[in-house]
């Protein structure tokens, strides 16, 4: 199947799942399973695991991964980078959208834990998010399966 076929797929899914996220207050958690290969030639090297997402490749690969945030708020939020790592690092930047298309910013940062850890990338504050904003995650994530995504977690604030 072609490319355009499973971002439609992925797009679907990621709506469905973000209007029954919606109803919880609070923390909203968004699967890796959202995430696709940000090269379409790394499509064969992704392993979607029950509990992440990890890379067969002999090199670092990166993931795009867009959700949105299920909020009328305005204070912003934080979102919750989770990995499983035996080696290696996993880095993320995740950009914050207007509801046109628009960057409002980004925010950066990377972990090299072995286990289960987590990062904060904090959106908080007026003018970092907008309700019912977009956000697109880049993260890349150890070669050699060496570690994995989980997924990312949004806490309203």
């Amino acid at each position: 199947m072609n490319v355009t076929y499973w971002k439609w797929v992925v797009a679907f899914a990621s709506s469905v799942f973000v209007m029954a996220s919606a109803q919880a207050a609070g923390w909203q958690i968004y699967s890796s399973q959202f995430a696709q290969p940000y090269n379409a030639s790394d499509a064969t090297k992704i392993d979607y695991l029950t509990d992440g997402a990890r890379s067969f490749a002999t090199y670092p690969t990166s993931l795009i991964f867009p959700f949105v945030r299920a909020s009328t708020g305005t204070t912003g939020a934080s979102a919750w980078v989770q990995s499983y790592l035996s080696s290696g690092t996993l880095s993320a930047t995740i950009y914050s959208f207007r509801e046109n298309g628009t960057l409002i910013t980004s925010r950066s940062g990377s972990t090299s834990t072995t286990g289960w850890s987590q990062f904060n990338l904090n959106f908080t504050g007026a003018g970092n998010s907008e309700f019912y904003g977009r956000y697109s995650a880049l993260v890349t994530v150890p070669a050699n399966s060496q570690g994995h995504l989980k997924g990312i977690e949004l806490y309203d604030n």
